[in-house]
C-alpha cells in the first residue's frame, strides 16, 4: 500500500463571526503591536466601515496610519508606496482591510518591509519554490470585507506588474497573515454585483483547488464544502443582500476556499484570469467566473470522477446517469449560475481577439499552470479563450 506524504498548513488563526471585527484592538496587542499600519481601499472608506475600524482603533489608545491607495488590480508602485509609508511611521504590525487588494497589498507591503528590494524580486516559480523570502513578514492582521477571496488565509498576493503589464504571484509561508477576523456581517454593505462576482471567485477557488495535482483528502472535503455553500447561497445574496443567513454562508465558503487553495493552489481558469486582468484591468472575480465553465470543459476528461462530485455538491441529480453524463451535469450547473448572475462575455467586455497568444503566453507561464490537473499549454489557452469567446464547448 501506498501512504501518500504532503504538508498541509494553515498558520492563521481565524475569528468567525458576527462582531469579530471589534477585537481588533486586543489583536493588535496581542501581536505587541503599538502603531499599526491599516492598508484598505477608498472605495471601502465609503461604506463607514474603515472609519469604524480606526475608531475602534484608536479609542483603544493605539496610533494608526490609513494607507488608501490599492487599487482594484494592486499596483507594484502601489506596494513600495506603503513600504515607505510604513518605514516613515515606523509602523509595527499590517492590518489588511476590504477584498482581495488590499489584503493582498498588505502582506505584500509587511513582506517586503522585512526583506526589502523590489516586489518583483520575490515572484514565485515552484523551481525556486519558497526561497526568495528570507526574513518573516512583519505581523498582519487581516479584516476581509468581501465573502470571495479566501485571501485572508493564505500567504500569496497578486500584484500587478506594471513594466511587463501581467499579474505576478508573490508567496511564502513567512508572509501568511497572524490573524484574520472574518466578520459576515461586513459583507451586507457589497451591491449586488460585487457579491456576484466574489462569489463565483470563491466558486473557481473551490472548484480549481479540488481539480488540482496538490489536491489531498484534506482540501477535497474543504473543497465540496464550499461548493454546496455556493451552489445554495449566492443567488440568495445576490437576490437579498439583508439575508444574513446567507452572507454567512457565503462568507464561510469563502474562507474554506481560501484554506483550500493556499494548500493545494488554483489552476488555469486563474492563469488567464491573471493575465486578462493584467492587460485589460477587468474585476479579477468577473474573469475567474466567466472562464470557468470553459476551463472545466477542457479539463474533464482528465478526471470525469471529480466533476461527478462536483455535480453533487452543486446539487444536481445524476441517478443513472454514465459518470461523463454525471460530470458534465457539474459544467451545466456552474454555465446555469453564470447566467443567473448575468455575467458578460468576454467578447462584451471588448477583448481583443489578437491578443490570444500574448494573453496565453502569460497564461502558460503562471506558476498555476504547473499544478492544474490537465497539461495546459499556450495552444490549449488559446482554444478555452476562444471557447469562452464564442460560448462554445466540446
Amino acid at each position: 500500500m501506498i501512504i501518500d506524504k504532503f504538508t498541509w498548513q494553515i498558520p492563521t488563526a481565524v475569528e468567525y463571526g458576527a462582531g469579530v471585527v471589534n477585537q481588533i484592538s486586543e489583536k493588535i496587542k496581542d501581536l505587541n503591536g503599538k502603531h499599526p499600519l491599516l492598508v484598505t481601499d477608498k472605495g471601502l472608506e465609503k461604506t463607514g466601515i474603515v472609519e469604524r475600524v480606526l475608531k475602534n482603533i484608536t479609542l483603544a489608545g493605539i496610533e494608526v496610519v490609513k494607507f488608501n491607495n490599492i487599487e482594484s488590480n494592486p499596483k507594484m508602485e502601489s506596494i513600495h508606496e506603503g513600504v515607505q509609508v510604513l518605514k516613515k511611521n515606523k509602523n509595527d504590525v499590517v492590518i489588511g482591510l476590504g477584498g482581495g487588494s488590499p489584503i493582498d497589498a498588505a502582506k505584500s507591503i509587511a513582506m517586503l518591509a522585512a526583506n526589502g528590494g523590489d516586489i518583483m524580486d520575490y515572484e514565485f516559480n515552484y523551481e525556486e519554490g519558497f526561497t526568495k523570502v528570507k526574513k518573516k513578514a512583519l505581523p498582519i492582521i487581516t479584516i476581509p470585507t468581501t465573502a470571495g477571496t479566501g485571501a485572508e488565509v493564505t500567504f500569496w498576493s497578486i500584484v500587478l506588474n506594471t513594466k511587463k503589464n501581467y499579474k505576478a504571484t508573490i508567496g511564502s509561508p513567512m508572509m501568511a497573515p497572524n490573524i484574520a477576523l472574518v466578520d459576515p456581517l461586513l459583507t451586507k454593505t457589497m451591491p449586488p454585483y460585487i457579491t456576484a462576482v466574489t462569489g463565483v471567485d470563491a466558486l473557481s477557488h473551490a472548484i480549481e483547488a479540488y481539480c488540482s495535482q496538490l489536491a489531498r483528502p484534506i482540501s477535497d472535503a474543504l473543497a465540496l464544502q464550499s461548493i454546496e455553500l455556493i451552489a445554495k447561497n449566492l443567488l440568495r445574496a445576490v437576490a437579498n443582500g439583508d439575508d444574513l443567513n446567507a452572507r454567512d454562508k457565503m462568507m464561510m465558503a469563502s474562507l474554506l476556499g481560501g484554506m483550500v487553495f493556499g494548500n493545494s493552489d488554483v489552476g488555469a481558469g486563474h492563469c488567464l484570469a491573471h493575465a486578462l486582468g493584467g492587460m485589460y484591468n477587468i474585476h479579477h472575480g468577473l474573469l475567474c467566473g466567466i472562464i470557468l465553465p470553459y476551463i472545466m470543459d477542457y479539463c474533464l476528461i482528465a478526471a470525469p470522477e471529480r466533476f461527478v462530485k462536483i455535480a453533487i455538491a452543486m446539487g444536481e441529480r445524476i441517478e443513472n446517469l454514465s459518470e461523463r453524463d454525471a460530470a458534465e451535469k457539474a459544467i451545466i450547473a456552474v454555465k446555469r449560475l453564470i447566467k443567473d448572475i448575468n455575467l458578460p462575455s468576454l467578447k462584451e467586455l471588448k477583448v481583443n481577439l489578437e491578443d490570444f497568444p500574448q494573453i496565453s503566453k502569460i497564461a502558460a507561464a503562471d506558476p498555476a499552470a504547473v499544478t492544474n490537473i490537465r497539461k495546459f499549454t499556450e495552444d490549449d489557452f488559446k482554444v478555452v479563450l476562444n471557447n469562452a469567446y464564442t460560448l462554445s464547448f466540446h
